[in-house]
């Protein structure tokens, strides 16, 4: 039988639906209102749909001195106009490498999203690393060479291990950045800071259950600990890497995340069911329609 559960809260009835369920009557997951999504202030209200072949770089620098490194979807050798933005939060030990830490984000990049990041590990607490993550931010919005090609109402942040927890800390109302407003963090734990989630912004979750560096009982504290809307994959057998041969589940769930809550695609979600039932490797519980 397949393991893959989803649980949906529907309406005020408080009813679980099971994502195998969902799956064997042939139904489609509900989309989320999007109600919150589209707003006055928003200077690009239409689905950011647009898939993208070639990508440039630029190197900024934060009100701090630190280097901000970005990489974009491009047009004819320019910026592609008014993208998401997505900040990257990198693994330990990463830092001295940021060249991979991009790389690892290029399919963001081709999805149509401006990635950012800078080096974690130069920062002494995860709430130093919060607040470097809030100054890269700043450095892409203040850049005028990038002011066309981003959309500073669209901010999402991608974390894995050291940079998930990063984005745990995010939580935080001492360290909170309200412009980023979705979170894909892999391997969660919550170490540091007081997480308030009754008024956090959607998050994505995923975990191997193999993982012996962050254990799979942390990442599951800190998706319990959270109210919608929220999702948690978990990968069977899968180790911190979160590896799994023959799946491309983690880049895909994270670009259907970013599709409804950056991109404004009201069925984004409605992707990652279908993708979990052809898998028996893949656990999946959500309660995404009360935002």
């Amino acid at each position: 039988m397949k393991k893959a559960l989803g649980a949906l809260l529907l309406c005020s009835t408080l009813s679980v639906t099971t994502a195998a369920t969902l799956a064997s009557s042939g139904a489609a997951v509900p989309a989320p209102s999007a109600a919150k999504a589209a707003t006055t202030t928003d200077p690009n209200p239409s689905p950011q749909t647009a898939s993208f072949s070639t990508t440039g770089s630029t190197t900024l620098k934060t009100t701090a001195g630190e280097a901000v490194h970005v990489r974009y979807p491009t047009v004819n050798g320019a910026i592609a106009p008014k993208r998401p933005v997505v900040l990257i939060g990198h693994g330990m030990g990463m830092g001295s490498n940021m060249a991979n830490v991009m790389n690892n984000g290029a399919f963001l990049n081709k999805a149509g999203y401006v990635t950012v990041s800078s080096n974690m590990d130069a920062q002494s607490s995860y709430t130093n690393k919060a607040r470097l993550m809030s100054r890269a931010l700043d450095a892409v919005l203040a850049a005028p060479s990038l002011t066309a090609g981003v959309l500073p109402n669209r901010v999402g942040y991608y974390g894995g291990s050291n940079g998930a927890i990063t984005g745990v800390t995010m939580q935080d109302p001492t360290v909170r950045d309200k412009r980023i407003k979705a979170f894909v963090l892999r391997s969660p734990w919550a170490r540091e800071g007081k997480p308030s989630w009754t008024d956090a912004p959607p998050i994505l979750v995923m975990l191997g259950t193999a993982d012996t560096t962050i254990a799979p009982a942390n990442s599951r504290a800190v998706y319990n600990a959270m109210t919608f809307p929220k999702g948690k994959i978990e990968l069977s057998g899968a180790k911190h890497d979160m590896v799994l041969s023959g799946s491309n589940i983690v880049q895909d769930s994270s670009k259907a995340f970013f599709a409804r809550y950056l991109g404004g695609v009201a069925t984004g979600l409605n992707t990652i069911s279908p993708m979990i039932t052809k898998d028996t490797r893949l656990n999946y519980v959500f309660d995404w329609t009360s935002d």
